[in-house]
């Protein structure tokens, strides 16, 4: 067992929710890390650098995210094969450790900076529920089942959410939790605290013509 695969398998046994990966599932976040490391040399998409912080902050985080966000799913008796958009994709956070936990689902990832989004395409090679989408959020057709995003203004993207989808799950501080919450067009779930963030939480919502 390498560096990256012993460090991700100890940090996921922090988490008060089983997350079960496959060897292969591990071998895809390895190899995007990888990629990722080399990219960041070049262009900005990361500014976290250490091992265990990026293992921490971006797969554990992302793959606590998909796993809550696959549950919503279950209990919503929705189609397993769902549609998912990650607005403002960057680095593939959340979107790329979203497919990979859940290969049945659709994934787009929405890039609008060129140099970034040849990096998603070239991140998401062997991983074949992916597409990579360079636009600019509020110009991609819909409709998907879901719009998730991290680090993205939220405004931003619940401004453009419902072209796309009337449901949406987002990474964020508790700050801007608190924010979001305020929107009188959602339903929001309880928040879930993110167990390796700092003061990060994942909320899940609906606007309010659709049942949470």
């Amino acid at each position: 067992m390498n560096d990256f695969q012993g460090l991700l398998l100890a940090e996921l046994a922090t988490a008060d929710i089983r997350i079960p990966l496959s060897a292969e599932q591990i071998s895809l976040l390895e190899g995007h890390y990888q990629l990722l490391t080399r990219w960041n040399q070049k262009i900005n998409l990361t500014s976290i650098r250490s091992l265990r912080e990026s293992i921490a902050r971006h797969y554990c985080e992302c793959l606590y995210f998909a796993s809550l966000l696959a549950a919503d799913v279950d209990r919503s008796g929705a189609d397993p094969s769902i549609s998912v958009v990650d607005a403002g994709s960057g680095g593939g956070f959340p979107g790329i450790p979203v497919a990979i936990y859940s290969p049945g689902w659709k994934v787009s990832l929405v890039e609008s900076d060129a140099r970034k989004a040849v990096f998603l395409r070239e991140a998401t090679r062997g991983i074949s529920n992916v597409r990579v989408v360079c636009e600019r959020l509020d110009r991609v057709d819909g409709p998907a089942d879901w719009v998730v995003s991290r680090a993205v203004r939220a405004a931003d993207v619940l401004a453009v959410v419902p072209k796309l989808s009337k449901r949406v799950g987002l990474l964020l501080s508790t700050q801007g939790a608190a924010e979001v919450e305020r929107d009188a067009r959602m339903v929001w779930s309880k928040r879930s605290v993110i167990p390796w963030g700092v003061e990060s939480v994942a909320v899940f919502g609906a606007f309010r013509s659709v049942e949470p």
